[in-house]
């Protein structure tokens, strides 16, 4: 869901290191703060190391509330800084160290803390700073000229992530370092990562790959990681090298597990790597020319060693997905027809038919701004559609405490239209505490501002309980939507508050209908936003959240992710872009909770938007229905994956991803919604065939109801039933009387 003011955070930082490098080429610069007028206040604190030691001339950069810069000051030998602001304005402070030894390395990782100052208040905001070290990204363009601070983060759109080995954010921040050249011209100075030493970090950068698309590329050094020993240390990366050495890695690495496990793999995937090891090896041959290397003919044999280990290692994941979706999708029945004696009657035909699919496989909304529309939902059925979101609006459901008001689930959404075309249902955004312009209190009621904690958990109790009481015969599983993100926080709750609402919702759930399920929503990429946000604003990445949920107990039953990663979403945030062996690792990660995991958000656009991500070729309805069968291909062979929700938008009128509509504007399909109707038929099974001499037809099917169909004595056709279970065996017995 919406991500802008996310986006905005990530920008910061291009904003106020304009203020930072050029405040470092002109010393001396800085005014005292005066009291001016009767609104102004002093802003102070002490800036400190972990050693709890003050930090002394530690720079201190004020920005307004759209990170314009305004000043700056400096902490003095005791780590105690002030400024002068005008009460009631949101600010933005940023302090960075740089090294007393090397001008140009950061001695500490950078912080940023807001604070909104009060008239009469102790307007006081301290900063305690890891020890940080430098790792410099050297990146070149197709013709080997540097690619400086600027025009890197044009290419990356601001999406730069440090991680763990495991793909878990790590401390860090995303900054640039000058050099001789840079004559601290923010433009000109060199894109990096501040990182704790004698620490592992692999980087993540949104990057376009010639030939193939841009999307997040990895680096980490052969999945070794790379590190600095001591503070105020730098390493130096080429990172097209890097990237190129790291994906080959990877691509091989998933390779020799597939081969260990008995896949078939088709000859091009072997000649492809071979292909792409040539690539890097003619590389590293024109960068170890000398005098100087020739960087320019070194990137066009990494760009094709890219390029060709993302196709390859796409489709390596590809054809691990259709084995393993014959592993875990299917499961095996053996039907046995016996006459009145019980003895096997051989060579009874019979037909079995799938008339229902236990995979959930959805699309939200059925209707404009969230109604229902016979129109969407005959579309939708027609596609093979089976599940269905109600959304859950607490200031609409409950406009004053106390009250409710069942209109717009009831006749709005049409609750019984939606029982009556069988759709299963989940109640979605059911606690969602978002507030923008186009939403306003809809899913946070305003009377919720004036409650303190312990009265906001018995308004959410009693509203949940109410909820999921009503409808408990109808909908059976209730979705608490981005507890863990800041964008989502608009009761400015700690994270230990959203831990016990999370705690207040499950219960209330339970307690009004114990067989109803929990879903836990929120989104998929761990490394979206860098772990230096968790301290800063209280974001907590996913993986994260559910490990804090399950140390407290929380009983949620269900992972839901959103998987918005192309095109324009909601408020002009241009997310980075997946490819599909990330994706397969995404689904693999969560998939170790071993809890169902429902793709609950998903979109892709139809039409290519200037400065977003693209994959394959620019976005058009082919690459859109080329993007859905792979990931749905891929989401399907997971056997924890339980339902793929087309969401938010089914036509392009309402997609909250810009031209991510199943249908267009005028309710046309596009190519993709007949390419999912395509996809799920050719995941039902149907058949016939005869007994053998025991009286016993055994065939594998995907899991769902099953229609059996046979010849009676005397020569009736007869329909029996049967369910199948993915990975399990079902045995059923026909007698003939």
């Amino acid at each position: 869901m919406p991500r802008a003011v996310a986006n905005a955070r990530l920008l910061m930082l291009s904003v106020i290191l304009i203020i930072v490098f050029t405040a470092c080429s002109a010393e001396g610069n800085q005014s005292a703060p005066v009291l001016q007028r009767q609104d102004e206040v002093i802003v102070h604190g002490t800036v400190t190391n972990t050693d709890n030691k003050p930090v002394e001339k530690a720079e201190v950069y004020i920005s307004d509330a759209d990170y314009r810069p305004l000043s700056r000051t400096s902490t003095d030998r005791l780590g105690n800084y002030q400024v002068s602001l005008t009460a009631g304005n949101h600010y933005h402070l940023y302090t960075g160290v740089l090294s007393q030894l090397n001008k140009y390395n950061f001695a500490y990782v950078p912080q940023t803390r807001g604070i909104t100052p009060k008239v009469g208040a102790d307007n006081r905001t301290d900063f305690k700073l890891w020890p940080g070290a430098t790792v410099v990204l050297y990146a070149y363009d197709n013709d080997g000229n540097l690619i400086r601070n600027k025009q890197f983060r044009e290419i990356t759109g601001a999406n730069s992530y440090a991680t763990s080995l495991n793909n878990l954010p790590k401390y860090n921040s995303f900054e640039a370092i000058h050099d001789a050249i840079s004559n601290w011209q923010w433009d000109q100075a060199i894109p990096a990562f501040v990182v704790l030493p004698d620490n592992l970090y692999k980087f993540n950068i949104n990057w376009e790959v010639p030939g193939f698309g841009k999307v997040i590329l990895t680096i980490d050094n052969e999945c070794r990681g790379y590190g600095c020993n001591e503070q105020s240390d730098k390493l130096d990366l080429n990172f097209n090298y890097e990237a190129a050495k790291s994906k080959l890695y990877a691509l091989k690495a998933d390779y020799a597990v597939l081969k260990e496990t008995g896949y078939n793999i088709p000859q091009d995937i072997t000649d492809n790597i071979t292909r792409a090891q040539s690539c890097l090896q003619s590389a590293e041959v024109f960068l170890a020319k000398k005098p100087s290397p020739d960087m320019k003919s070194a990137v066009r044999e990494l760009n094709q060693c890219l390029k060709v280990a993302f196709w390859t290692h796409e489709e390596v994941s590809i054809e691990q997905a259709k084995y393993d979706i014959e592993r875990f999708r299917k499961g095996d029945a053996r039907i046995t027809v016996v006459d009145a004696d019980g003895k096997p009657m051989p060579g009874c035909r019979i037909a079995y038919n799938q008339a229902g699919s236990d995979f959930l496989f959805g699309a939200n909304p059925l209707g404009p701004d969230g109604s229902y529309n016979p129109v969407y939902a005959d579309l939708m059925k027609s596609a093979g559609i089976n599940y269905a979101c109600v959304t859950c609006r607490w200031g609409m459901l409950q406009p004053v405490p106390g009250v409710f008001d069942w209109d717009n689930i009831d006749n709005f959404q049409k609750l019984d239209a939606l029982m009556n075309d069988k759709f299963n249902l989940t109640g979605t955004l059911s606690l969602w505490t978002f507030r923008n312009q186009s939403v306003g209190y809809d899913f946070c009621p305003v009377y919720l501002d004036k409650r303190d904690f312990p009265q906001l958990q018995d308004f959410t109790y009693k509203y949940i309980y109410a909820l999921a009481e009503r409808y408990k015969d109808r909908i059976d599983t209730w979705e608490m939507n981005e507890l863990n993100l800041p964008w989502a926080n608009a009761l400015n709750l700690t994270i230990d508050e959203r831990i016990a609402l999370a705690e207040t919702f499950c219960r209330a759930v339970k307690d009004a209908n114990p067989g109803a399920r929990v879903l836990m929503n929120s989104s998929a990429l761990p490394f979206e936003y860098n772990l230096s946000d968790y301290y800063i604003f209280d974001n907590v990445p996913t993986p994260y959240f559910i490990d804090m949920l399950k140390v407290h107990k929380v009983s949620f039953d269900i992972i839901g992710l959103e998987f918005y990663y192309s095109g324009v979403a909601g408020e002009n945030a241009a997310p980075a872009g997946l490819d599909m062996a990330l994706i397969d690792d995404l689904l693999n990660q969560y998939g170790q909770y071993n809890l169902p995991i429902y793709i609950e958000e998903l979109s892709a656009p139809s039409k290519q938007l200037p400065g977003t991500a693209w994959w394959h070729s620019n976005w058009n309805e082919d690459t859109q229905a080329e993007f859905l069968v792979d990931f749905y291909t891929i989401a399907f062979s997971k056997p924890m994956t339980r339902a793929i929700n087309w969401s938010w938008g089914v036509s392009d009128r309402e997609s909250y991803m810009a031209y991510g509509g199943l249908i267009d504007s005028d309710f046309k399909p596009k190519k993709a919604y007949y390419a999912l109707q395509q996809l799920i038929r050719s995941w039902k099974s149907q058949g016939t065939g005869l007994t053998n001499a025991d009286g016993e037809f055994d065939f594998r099917g995907y899991g769902g109801d099953y229609v059996i169909e046979y010849l009676s004595t005397d020569g009736k056709t007869v329909k029996t039933s049967l369910h199948i279970y993915e990975q399990k065996e079902t045995d059923i017995i026909i007698n003939m009387k």
